[in-house]
């Protein structure tokens, strides 16, 4: 009975050191396959920044070629593909040797939160499935391109210049956009921006226009009334700015100020001169009359003072009406000294300014030009050409005292050596060959107060 015991004590015991020893290979085996045959990864694994604990190989592959590539064209042009969609494709080959060295490291090294990086040059490029994706894209599409548009100036109906401001265009190089996507694709890059190969923008933009533009329209927006002294008047307004713009050789707007204000001067000057070829003279009693104006005495502006005016004036866009600025104006009154020839009364007056009013010094009896020799003195605006003492007047052969000509060989003069009278009605039969005979006091009298230019009035 004792021995039975034993042996079944003994058999017990053998069956307990078989399960133990089962158990002890199947938790080897598990470490084995753990460690060497799992298909996943561990956990805490991350490749290129993405977590994938206990993934497949299959799973990462698919997760790595599903990465979203953002393809930025600007505005709303933004994109997002897939990277197999783009062509991209990873090798399993290299996803299993990742596994590997995970397994090694957790055996060796007792390693975990392991972190893996794929390098792009890991990834293969179908440049067939690209070349088909980026042909796809509507921005990269003929259809799609806009050429920029330059701002311009055009002129209104109201004949101002205004600016058509710029326009932004669409312009992308294919080729250009496709070598590039290729190479940021194969450099590893999700976001890629096509920004520096598009042109978007204009050579010329309004603002650079709008300073040249709003100088122009000052000038045309000028107004000038000249009033000149038959009260008729001159305007210098947009209908003839307007003609003095031109554009250049790059079509750009500009305007020739001083060439056409010179010109428009010079025809002013013109008008005033013509108008001054006669004068207006009032006499004592009040009659106006009408004198014709000596070759070369007749009014003139003053060229200088004008052209100063108006370019300031153009500057300004200002509008003004008054008389032009002479230089030179036919008009007895405005002059210090005048003299005064009056044929009829045979009188001759001299006038002297005295606090800005024109007084008679002078008023003595003359012989003018002989009437019925036809030798009359010539009626009109004349000036003292020089004045001389003891001069031998060779056209009449006579020697005077005081000669002051101020119409050729016509001028005034002492006659007291061959006359003893003048006034009356002396000049019709008995007058001079035109010039105008004086009592030698008189003549002295005038000529200590006329200079050259002073005006002489014959009516």
């Amino acid at each position: 009975m004792k021995k039975e015991d034993n042996s079944s004590k003994s058999k017990l015991g053998t069956i307990f050191k078989v399960a133990i020893m089962i158990l002890l290979c199947l938790l080897v085996l598990a470490i084995l396959y753990s460690r060497y045959l799992n298909p996943h990864f561990a956990n805490s694994t991350t490749i290129n920044g993405i977590d994938f604990s206990n993934s497949t190989v299959e799973d990462v592959k698919k997760a790595l070629e599903s990465e979203d590539v953002t393809l930025d064209f600007t505005g709303d042009n933004v994109f997002t593909a897939k990277k197999s969609e783009l062509g991209l494709s990873i090798n399993e080959e290299v996803i299993e040797e990742l596994l590997k060295q995970q397994r090694y490291l957790e055996l060796r090294e007792n390693r975990d939160n392991l972190d893996f990086t794929i390098d792009s040059k890991e990834f293969d490029l179908d440049e067939t499935v690209l070349m088909q994706y980026a042909k796809s894209l509507p921005c990269l599409t003929e259809m799609s391109l806009v050429e920029p548009q330059d701002a311009y100036v055009e002129i209104g109906d109201d004949n101002l210049l205004y600016v058509v401001p710029e326009k932004l265009g669409y312009i992308i190089d294919f080729d250009k956009a496709y070598a590039y996507l290729k190479d940021q694709l194969q450099a590893g890059e999700t976001s890629i921006s096509f920004k520096s190969l598009i042109s978007t923008e204009p050579s010329v933009y309004a603002k650079d226009l709008e300073e040249n533009v709003q100088r122009i329209n000052t000038m045309l927006d000028t107004e000038i009334t000249y009033i000149l002294n038959d009260q008729s008047r001159v305007v210098l307004d947009k209908n003839t700015i307007e003609k003095w713009i031109y554009q250049d050789e790059n079509g750009n707007y500009q305007i020739d100020v001083e060439q056409n204000v010179d010109a428009f001067l010079s025809g002013l000057q013109k008008s005033v001169k013509e108008l001054g070829k006669t004068m207006i003279f009032i006499k004592e009693d009040g009659t106006e009359i009408i004198l014709p104006v000596q070759n070369g005495k007749e009014n003139s502006i003053d060229i200088e003072k004008e052209k100063s005016e108006i370019m300031q004036a153009l500057e300004h866009g200002e509008k003004f009406e008054r008389e032009v600025f002479y230089s030179k104006f036919n008009d007895a009154y405005w002059s210090s000294n005048y003299v005064t020839i009056d044929i009829e009364n045979q009188t001759v007056k001299l006038y002297k300014s005295t606090n800005g009013y024109s007084e008679c010094i002078l008023e003595t009896p003359c012989v003018t030009g002989n009437v019925s020799a036809g030798n009359g003195t010539p009626t009109g605006y004349y000036e003292v050409a020089y004045k001389t003492i003891n001069a031998h007047l060779s056209m009449y052969d006579v020697d005077v005292s005081y000669w002051m000509p101020f119409n050729g060989d016509i001028g005034m003069h002492d006659a007291d050596g061959w006359r003893s009278a003048y006034g009356g009605n002396i000049y019709k039969t008995d007058g001079s060959h035109g010039c105008v005979n004086l009592p030698k006091k008189a003549a002295k009298t005038i000529y200590e107060n006329v200079e050259p230019g002073t005006p002489v009035i014959v009516f």
